[in-house]
């Protein structure tokens, strides 16, 4: 009992002090932001766009930043979206959904649900999820209501919903009648969090809020924040899977080679194949498989046509086509099904674009001087000018011969010439030379 005293003390002072140990703190403080934008010209929700808000992400759990997703977007593939939401909803750091634009629709409010705080600018709608087909070739539009589609993806915007604390009603509503609220209406009716006109003041107003991630608990505070560029590759992406574009590559390349068939002209089967292959990525094909198919048959088909196939034609253009599309879609990090290690893949990658701009490069050079070569005007050998030396006697009318560039060539002059002495080509005739003497 004696030490009793002396153990509270040491208790007392074990609590005063285990709040200020850095092991034990509740929440950490995240200072910086950083922006990726979905609006317009890149407002569709397509493989590009995903591609590049996971990249953001990446960018943001990896320098401790607080991701903001500025959306202003009618909504997009749904696989896209999906993609996108299971993203941010197992985040490491906090997401903010802002729709700075006029809308946030069908898939841009999916990938809106699972963000730690929404934010919707006072002019914005959001809703309107119920999934529909699209015909490219005709344009039409098909109402999906079958329970098949319809329950995942009910149940997965709910799970969203319902693990940041949304009303999951208002949820179901927007995917099976289609519902759509003004920005008042979803803040009233407990799906947003804030109404706000910029991001000065959204980053006001989400400063001191505590959000917890999937890791740890957050205590905002943003000082500072930038914007993050999507990459070649995914803007590359956006523009194959537009259902527009990609309608027209494949139809040319199917046209291109039905002609190259029928007309037994195979070179120009290899610039179907590039039609083809961009227009495959568009319906769904793995680019990364596709970026690797490119460079291969660029790489041969370049080769093909320097040392097999004489001149500079079709299968060229197609091989320079194949490298560029080829390095352009080139993954930026490291593909979940690979069995490199990320440095491996970094020097796969390099060495990729070193040697496909180096192809690129000589391609470009040669295709360049053989069009210099073919606009130059047409020069026939002539010996008009070049001076040599006679090795008979010349007199007027009558015939000898002078020695003229290494050749032995039959000649008349109108004076006389001496054995020995120089002489000049006056004309190059078809039979004979028209000489006088050098000098005179």
């Amino acid at each position: 009992m004696r030490y009793l005293p002396i153990r509270l003390v040491l208790y007392v002072v074990f609590l005063i002090i285990l709040p200020s140990l850095p092991i034990f703190d509740a929440s950490r403080s995240i200072n910086d932001a950083l922006v990726v934008e979905v609006r317009p010209p890149w407002d569709t929700i397509d493989p590009g766009i995903a591609e590049c808000v996971k990249e953001a992400l990446e960018v943001a759990e990896s320098s401790k930043s607080v991701l903001i997703i500025s959306i202003d977007s009618y909504g997009g593939w749904l696989d896209s979206a999906l993609a996108i939401g299971d993203a941010i909803y197992s985040s490491k750091v906090p997401v903010i959904g802002f729709v700075a634009g006029g809308k946030a629709l069908s898939a841009g409010t999916l990938i809106l649900l699972p963000t730690h705080v929404i934010a919707l600018s006072p002019n914005s709608i959001i809703g309107a999820m119920q999934p529909v087909s699209y015909d490219p070739l005709t344009g039409s539009v098909r109402y999906l209501n079958e329970s098949k589609v319809l329950n995942p993806i009910i149940e997965k915007a709910v799970l969203y919903a319902e693990v940041r604390g949304r009303n999951a009603s208002l949820v179901k509503a927007f995917i099976t009648n289609n519902l759509v609220l003004s920005a008042y209406e979803a803040h009233k009716l407990g799906l947003s969090d804030l109404i706000v006109n910029n991001m000065k003041e959204l980053i006001n107003e989400i400063n001191g809020r505590e959000v917890e991630t999937s890791v740890t608990t957050y205590t905002i505070d943003v000082r500072s924040y930038s914007y993050y560029t999507c990459s070649l590759r995914s803007r590359t992406l956006s523009v194959l899977t537009n259902s527009l574009v990609n309608t027209v590559l494949f139809s040319i390349g199917v046209m291109a080679l039905i002609f190259s068939i029928a007309s037994a002209n195979l070179y120009a089967a290899s610039l179907a194949l590039v039609f083809l292959i961009l227009g495959l990525i568009g319906s769904g094909f793995n680019p990364n498989l596709a970026s690797l198919i490119m460079i291969v048959l660029g790489s041969l088909l370049l080769m093909l046509e320097l040392f097999v196939i004489p001149g500079f034609g079709v299968t060229g253009i197609a091989g320079i086509v194949f490298l560029v599309f080829g390095i352009l879609l080139i993954p930026t990090s490291i593909p979940a099904t690979t069995a490199l290690t990320p440095e491996q893949f970094a020097v796969f990658r390099i060495t990729a674009i070193i040697i496909g701009g180096i192809g690129a490069f000589t391609t470009t050079l040669i295709f360049t001087k053989l069009i210099k070569i073919r606009k130059m005007k047409k020069q026939l050998f002539s010996l008009e000018g070049k001076v040599g030396k006679a090795v008979d006697r010349l007199v007027p009318n009558s015939f000898g011969y002078v020695f003229v560039e290494g050749e032995y060539w039959l000649a008349k002059s109108e004076e006389v010439i001496e054995p020995g002495e120089l002489i000049i080509v006056i004309k190059h005739l078809d039979t004979h030379l028209q000489v006088r003497r050098y000098g005179s």
